[in-house]
């Protein structure tokens, strides 16, 4: 650990010089690359958007679409905002949910599926960019391939037989709290999608994640550097995943590393690598974390406002469940935030 706090060290100054070189590739002339960017994060998170009015959908439920692209934004500035902000965000969006009819097992349910769709998707697309990478041999990825599959596949499986446990468990417990929270588990998973639906579902997050890793793209546009094509996947999805795990927001630090460790593996100088991974977060995060900070300000604000008209309280997510519905993602919670249920 002392070496390589001393290499650090030593290193500091040639990368900051290195750091500094890399930006000056910036040009005025190269700004409109960063305002595509930014639409395209807009039609990534909308895809998040579409996820969600496809789980409510499948409750018989509907929620105006600008008003889902909205919550969506702001439920992604929270993730990105604050430590371990995926809790927050998903009982903050179940509550918007509710507050517009949507019953609260099937806002639960929503949230819930939403988040695992969106792990899913991001673990495909990561093994997909390690077997374009190289990363991995043939025979890994199809032994983590087949993994993910099955593994999915049985957590589906194992929640839809829920509902058929709930009778015998609830008439073994004592304690009525218990025993409400066994039969509101219950009333969230009986909920269902088609395989149609289900694949419609996995279809729009990927997108999702495919357009924000677009951004990433177009960051290197921003900067005059050339794209490593080969590595640009692999990068993507292994700094999602390490974000998704970070207890910091925005995943702060373990995105930039997994960007800058996965161009490393392709040759990308690491000081370029940090100096996309900046403009890519510039953009992806704490652009969308602004617009989202507002959006969560007034919709919390008129939400209060109704319930203080009508002397409503404030509903609790089901036993804290949605505070763990997307913990990996995303999601994204982003965004890239989803989950599946077939």
């Amino acid at each position: 650990m002392l070496g390589v706090v001393v290499a650090l060290v030593l290193r500091a100054p040639a990368a900051a010089s290195d750091f500094t070189s890399a930006f000056g590739h910036f040009q005025v002339d190269r700004l409109p690359w960063l305002g595509v960017a930014a639409a395209l994060e807009v039609v990534s998170i909308a895809a998040a958007a579409l996820v969600q009015r496809r789980f409510l959908a499948a409750g018989g439920h509907a929620v105006p679409f600008g008003t889902l692209l909205g919550l969506t934004t702001a439920a992604t500035a929270v993730v990105d905002l604050v430590p371990v902000g995926v809790a927050p965000a998903s009982g903050w969006l179940v509550e918007q949910y509710h507050a517009r009819d949507v019953p609260l097992p099937l806002a639960t349910w929503a949230v819930l599926a939403s988040g695992f769709a969106a792990t899913v998707s991001v673990l495909g697309l990561l093994l997909v960019g390690a077997g374009v990478a190289g990363a991995w041999t043939l025979i890994g990825l199809a032994v983590a391939g087949f993994v993910l599959v099955a593994g999915s596949t049985g957590f589906v499986v194992l929640v839809h037989r829920i509902p058929d446990w709930e009778g015998r468990f609830v008439r073994h417990l004592r304690k009525p709290f218990a025993a409400t929270l066994a039969q509101a588990i219950e009333h969230t998973m009986t909920y269902r999608v088609s395989i149609p639906g289900g694949a419609e579902v996995i279809g729009w997050s990927v997108l999702n994640w495919l357009l924000d890793a677009g951004v990433l793209v177009l960051a290197f546009a921003a900067l005059g550097f050339a794209v490593p094509w080969k590595g640009v996947l692999f990068a993507y999805a292994a700094s999602q995943v390490a974000g998704g795990l970070s207890f910091l927001p925005a995943g702060l630090g373990a995105v930039e590393g997994g960007i800058v460790g996965g161009f490393l593996l392709v040759g990308l100088p690491a000081a370029n690598a940090l100096a996309v991974a900046l403009v890519y977060r510039v953009v992806a995060y704490w652009a969308v974390g602004l617009v989202g900070a507002v959006v969560f300000i007034v919709q919390t604000r008129r939400l209060r406002a109704r319930q203080a008209e009508s002397g409503q309280a404030a509903p609790v997510a089901v036993g804290g469940a949605t505070a763990s519905a997307t913990a990996s993602a995303t999601v994204d919670g982003r965004r890239r935030d989803g989950a599946q249920a077939t």
